[in-house]
């Protein structure tokens, strides 16, 4: 049962991809003489701040509508060498004739969501009465975070059109002669937050901050860091596995939660600065997934670690000798608080790149406190409960069945979950 509360905690990829990637979105309407191609590149906030610093050439922190104009030239052109589109096997060209960037009502340069709106014209020729195939494979923004969404915007002129996605970055359309109707597309951006996300970008956003304001976005912050810890990730199936294989206390259960927390919010400034002084030479976002597979084997090396050290000592008997196998060692729940807490959050990330874009770099730091003081909060109240959870069971079962199988048991699930984590990440990247 105790094996159950541990896998319900989750070790997936906890960070979202609408904070940190790219959404594609690549529609078609198909025409007797031509394909429409429509193009909607949708940046999420961290990705969506190095590309506004881009377009602002003047350096005012201001996106103008010149400089989105010629920003968006620019990437269609970029866009169109990594397309590549063939009919029945025949290579044809692609036509740039519009290019439009959507900024959402927010010229300010900072992690804010816009999307890129890119129409081509390929032109079909003279097409023979039956089946037909357009292959358009696309290289742009490989490696980096995000989705691919194919669309049949319309049809006219032909009929049964259908579309697919076939492997990475490729699309397929096929067709016969006919005539039919098909649904408009839909946006590629990323939601934009709601609830309290919502609420304490406005605050963040206010003219004038007045104390209510600020104690506002205080508590805001605080929740959203506790909801965030909830999410799946953050280490808490390998601390609560921890906890349960060693003879953890309350004071190891809050040092691990504060460790995990330190390292936590030490990564989020870390990848702030990158993004505000790097990016140029360093793409924060697609560090995520690098840091995650850097976790996951730190935590494998743990895990191994402490089967070692319960393997080394299996030969003794004595009550003492097992003490001392299965006592906390400072160094591992050092490490393993450190690992888990690797990958910073990108919602603080956003959060804290917001707050500095608006020129309220005290703000945004205070609410990257408070954010990691919520997330604190759970993880220390999981691992107490976790060693409390063990002592109960302890009470039925007898302590030394537990001290004789839980440690090697829970070895092997910290192994298993940073495997888990390392896959994981490497599948992302």
């Amino acid at each position: 049962m105790i094996w159950l509360y541990i896998v319900l905690l989750g070790t997936a990829y906890s960070h979202r991809l609408d904070e940190i990637g790219i959404g594609r979105q690549i529609s078609f309407f198909i025409l007797p003489d031509r394909i429409k191609v429509t193009y909607a590149l949708g940046f999420a906030p961290i990705m969506a701040f190095p590309e506004r610093r881009k377009m602002d050439v003047d350096g005012d922190g201001m996106v103008q509508e010149e400089e989105a104009r010629r920003y968006a030239e620019g990437l269609g052109k970029e866009l169109s060498e990594g397309i590549s589109v063939k009919l029945d096997g025949r290579p044809i060209k692609l036509h740039c004739s519009e290019v439009t960037v959507l900024l959402m009502d927010e010229e300010r340069v900072g992690p804010f969501p816009f999307e890129v709106d890119v129409v081509y014209r390929c032109p079909l020729g003279d097409l023979t009465a039956g089946a037909h195939e357009v292959v358009l494979k696309d290289s742009n923004y490989r490696g980096f975070p995000g989705w691919l969404d194919p669309l049949l915007q319309g049809a006219l002129g032909v009929d049964r059109a259908f579309v697919e996605a076939k492997g990475e970055g490729e699309v397929r359309v096929r067709f016969v002669t006919g005539r039919d109707e098909g649904e408009p597309g839909k946006s590629v951006l990323p939601g934009r937050p709601g609830g309290l996300k919502a609420k304490l970008e406005s605050v963040i956003k206010s003219p004038t901050l007045s104390p209510k304001l600020v104690a506002l976005a205080v508590a805001i912050a605080f929740f959203l860091g506790a909801a965030h810890a909830l999410e799946p990730g953050h280490g808490k199936a390998v601390v609560a596995a921890y906890l349960i294989g060693s003879r953890g206390t309350p004071l190891h259960a809050l040092a691990l939660g504060l460790v995990v927390t330190a390292t936590h919010t030490v990564g989020v400034f870390v990848l702030g600065a990158l993004a505000l002084f790097a990016s140029r030479y360093i793409v924060p976002q697609r560090l995520f997934p690098i840091l995650g597979a850097i976790s996951g084997l730190l935590i494998t090396g743990v895990g191994i670690w402490l089967l070692v050290r319960y393997l080394s000592g299996s030969h003794h008997d004595h009550e003492h000798h097992d003490h001392e196998r299965y006592e906390v060692s400072w160094r591992s729940l050092f490490s393993l608080g450190i690992s888990g807490g690797l990958v910073p959050c990108p919602g603080a990330l956003v959060i804290l790149l917001t707050a500095v874009a608006l020129n309220r770099i005290a703000l945004g730091l205070g609410l990257i406190v408070l954010f990691s003081l919520g997330l604190a909060s759970v993880l220390i109240t999981i691992g107490m409960l976790t060693v409390l959870t063990r002592s109960f069971i302890a009470r039925f079962t007898g302590e030394g069945k537990l001290v004789r199988y839980l440690p090697p048991v829970s070895s092997v699930v910290i192994i298993l979950l940073g495997l888990v984590i390392t896959f994981r990440s490497l599948t992302l990247s």
